[in-house]
Formats: structure tokens, sequence, C-alpha cells
């Protein structure tokens, strides 16, 4: 707190610009020889966060980062909705008939954290529902498409509120698991 600080304040006008520009300067202060514990780096906006680490250096490894970053931009937010989402769906549906729109349904598929967690590879099946010109997907397609997986669940509907957040807890700890035994 006693040593003298050098404060650079950067005016860029575009969100992108203002991510690559914080790269720029922190490779300048690394070829100068400044370690990276001694770099603090203040955004204005926190949804900064995800395109400023991208374009970090590769020479930084560890980077300690303290700010609030709010949990409706993370994947795990988007995942979750999507799934909500169709849960909501077949609610608005009744228990007659309990068909996901096919936009929903790929939307979850191309999401990057169904690949991990189910580690299928969602580009085959969207394939086969364009193929076959599909507006909606029943739970017996889901059968199909999911016949070997314990992920069909979660495109089907769930009894109550509880029992659908139950698995979900589920397969997040699963996934967690899974990734520190990797780890």
């Amino acid at each position: 707190f006693l040593s003298e600080k050098e404060i650079n304040i950067i005016s860029v006008p575009k969100q992108m610009g203002q991510a690559l520009v914080v790269s720029q300067n922190v490779g300048k202060f690394l070829d100068k020889g400044i370690a990276p514990d001694k770099i603090a780096i203040v955004l204005a906006n926190e949804k900064l966060l995800l395109p400023v680490l991208r374009l970090l250096p590769n020479e930084i490894k560890d980077l300690n980062i303290t700010m609030s970053y709010p949990l409706r931009y993370s994947n795990a937010y988007g995942f979750i909705d999507l799934l909500l989402n169709i849960q909501t769906q077949f609610f608005k549906q009744g228990k007659k008939k309990t068909v996901i729109y096919h936009k929903d349904f790929v939307a979850v598929l191309r999401h990057p954290l169904f690949k991990k967690i189910s580690g299928i590879k969602g580009q085959t099946i969207i394939n086969e529902i364009t193929r076959q010109n599909l507006n909606f997907i029943t739970t017996k397609l889901v059968d199909e498409f999911f016949s070997e997986s314990l992920v069909r669940k979660y495109f089907k509907p769930f009894d109550s509120p509880t029992q659908f957040l139950t698995q979900l807890h589920n397969l997040f700890l699963n996934f967690l698991n899974e990734e520190n035994e990797i780890l």
C-alpha cells in the first residue's frame, strides 16, 4: 500500500475492443517483467469477464479475479433455463400430450454443457431432426435418441418441481465429481 502505483485509465468505445486493449496492456506489462500477481484489471462491466479471460496472453496460467459475475450470464444458468423451459411447456400441455418443440430441443443439444454433462454429440441428433423435418419431438423419439443415456429423463415431464430440482442437483453433482476425478 505504501509503494507508488502506476494507474492507467483507458477509454475504448466497444466492449470487445475493451477486452482486446486489456489483453494488449497485460502483454506489455508482462514484457516489462511485471509479475501477473502485480497487475490489477478493473472492468466497468462484468460482462467483459469472459472475453477478457479468453484474450489474455498464454503466459498467464493462474490469475486471481475478484468481481461480481451475475449468475444469469453463466453456462450453468443458461443450461438450467433451457431445461426448465421444456418442463414449463410440458406443464402447459397438461398430461394429454408431451412433446417438445424442435427449437427448444435443439437449443439444449447445442448448449456447451450438454456435451460435457451427457457425453453425447448433439449434432448427430440435430441432423436427424432436420432430415426428418420434425417440428415436435415426442417422448418416444427422446427414448430413441437417448436409448442408453440417463439424460433422456430431462426431456420428459417430472411429477413435481421438487423432483426436477433434485434431479438437476444430482446431475450437476455427478458432473462436478467426474470433473474432479479428471483433474
